[in-house]
């Protein structure tokens, strides 16, 4: 199904355990949604201080459900207290807009990237010790725009360059898989498969592409026939969800 919650671009999005949908975007404001065809939504909470909203780049819930986290364009990372729907705090973890944020499956280490071209993986919710991944020499050589774990150690990035990469986040060792570079085309989405064979990743083109892990290349592809502005599996990893430009979001 499509259903459309937003009336501008949506860029960010996630679903909790219970399939509630929750997204964000060019409009300020975390929505959530009751439902699959996008009825009945609410207003979880805005982003930036009032006369100076910022967009919202992406959505995270941790792995038990407790909070959703939410990012900006001004580099602030809000963290969201799920049941008692209020704002619990806020982290800074960089001074560039922040893409996308993304829990380990343990939970208790927080990636993010950002339009200054790092990975940031910090300790949930001390918010220290912070790890940088893409320091020089750079695979990445402009913003990466999202990531996404598989598994406990590695994560999956894609970014301006039309780069997918995967990294080792214990030895910071990176691995070019895919690049699509071609002519005004960017990736700004990525979602690793729960089952761990493979990762989809999209962007301006409006197609939304499968990287098989055990074949080592593309083995599928969908038009979309919109920018994909952001790739995520529901909590039971049965569900690809995918936002776009156009406002929608698609379920597949």
């Amino acid at each position: 199904p499509i259903f459309r919650v937003h009336d501008n671009e949506v860029y960010a999005l996630d679903i909790n355990t219970r399939g509630e949908v929750f997204s964000g975007g060019r409009d300020y404001r975390v929505r959530k949604s009751d439902d699959h065809l996008g009825r009945d939504y609410e207003i979880l909470g805005t982003h930036g201080p009032p006369g100076e909203p910022a967009w919202i780049w992406s959505l995270a819930f941790s792995p038990d459900g407790k909070y959703l986290v939410s990012s900006d364009a001004d580099g602030r990372v809000k963290v969201w207290n799920v049941s008692k729907r209020k704002l619990e705090f806020e982290l800074n973890p960089s001074n560039a807009s922040v893409q996308s944020v993304r829990f380990s499956p343990r939970k208790d280490i927080l990636a993010s990237c950002s339009r200054d071209g790092t990975i940031r993986l910090t300790r949930f919710p001390a918010n220290r010790g912070a790890r940088v991944l893409n320091r020089e020499p750079r695979v990445h050589t402009g913003f990466i725009n999202a990531i996404s774990y598989l598994g406990n150690r590695k994560i999956a990035s894609v970014g301006d360059d039309c780069k997918l990469v995967l990294w080792d986040t214990a030895s910071g060792t990176p691995t070019v898989l895919e690049d699509v570079k071609k002519e005004d085309h960017k990736l700004w989405a990525v979602a690793c498969a729960p089952n761990g064979e493979g990762i989809y990743f999209g962007g301006t083109d409006h197609v939304i592409r499968y990287h098989d892990l055990k074949k080592g290349g593309i083995t599928r592809s969908y038009n979309a026939k919109y920018r994909i502005t952001s790739l995520v599996f529901d909590a039971k990893g049965t569900t690809l969800a995918a936002t776009t430009a156009g406002g929608n979001v698609m379920l597949f």
